[in-house]
């Protein structure tokens, strides 16, 4: 990963996992059972997190495009104003009554609304926060994926010219061989 930013950061020391992973604090050198050890401490934290928040909403793909929660910097601001606006002219306001989500429905109440932006608020902190680790880790899962691909995308094809006259590697290369003239198919986006 010559080049390239990593992210890092030091573990935690302390406990006597951590002092048997001094020392590794990159993830390209680091052993892969740390990796894999430190992999599965993250999972573990991201169950949690995911007990920590319960309910969270999951959108269709649709769903998500067309939200109308996609709110510009400043709009949280702009839509209390007008909810400010609302409480002082209440009249002008009644037939959202029965929209506003609130406990009366022959009252126009703005609580509801406000407080949700707050819950967007603190909630968009998160995943703001997720998303810029989701990039990381793709990236990096990326970067190891091209360092495997390339060298080993180059061994593939000279070990399938010489396996035209060796029958032992042609048969070691066989596994490859079958995956390589599979046609390819792109996963659908799940986000």
């Amino acid at each position: 990963m010559a080049g390239k930013k990593t992210a890092g950061g030091s573990p935690k020391k302390g406990g006597p996992e951590d002092a048997e992973a001094a020392g590794h604090d990159d993830i390209a050198t680091m052993p892969l059972a740390e990796l894999e050890r430190r992999v599965g401490r993250a999972e573990a934290l991201l169950v949690q997190l995911e007990a920590e928040l319960p309910n969270l909403v999951e959108m269709t793909s649709d769903e998500r495009a067309h939200s109308m929660g996609k709110l510009r910097d400043g709009e949280s601001d702009a839509l209390r104003t007008v909810l400010d606006a609302a409480d002082a002219f209440p009249g002008y306001f009644q037939a959202l009554a029965a929209r506003d989500h609130g406990k009366d429905p022959a009252v126009f109440e703005t609580a509801p609304a406000r407080e949700a932006l707050s819950r967007r608020e603190i909630l968009a902190r998160l995943s703001n926060r997720l998303a810029a680790l989701d990039t990381k880790v793709g990236d990096t899962v990326l970067e190891f994926g091209a360092i495997g691909r390339g060298v080993g995308l180059a061994a593939y094809a000279i070990a399938s010219v010489n396996a035209e006259s060796d029958a032992k590697l042609r048969s070691k290369i066989a596994p490859a061989r079958s995956h390589f003239a599979t046609k390819r198919t792109r996963k659908p986006k799940n986000k």
